[in-house]
């Protein structure tokens, strides 16, 4: 679930773990800003944006690491 703060108007990114299934949300203003600059690149108009990120967590990372 997003952010339930929707005042504050930045996009989703989410953290997803594969390993353990936690999940993190991130505010990557500087990539959602170059993506939308992308995107108006290219015609379209973005409303909004949620971004998607899957991998390790920092607990599993370290987990496997020892």
């Amino acid at each position: 679930v997003a952010c339930g703060h929707w005042k504050h108007g930045h996009a989703a990114v989410f953290l997803i773990c594969e390993s353990c299934g936690a999940a993190g949300e991130l505010h990557a203003d500087e990539s959602v800003s170059r993506l939308a600059k992308e995107v108006a690149g290219s015609g379209f108009t973005m409303r909004n944006a949620i971004i998607e990120v899957r991998g390790k967590c920092a607990a599993c990372t370290a987990a496997a690491a020892a």
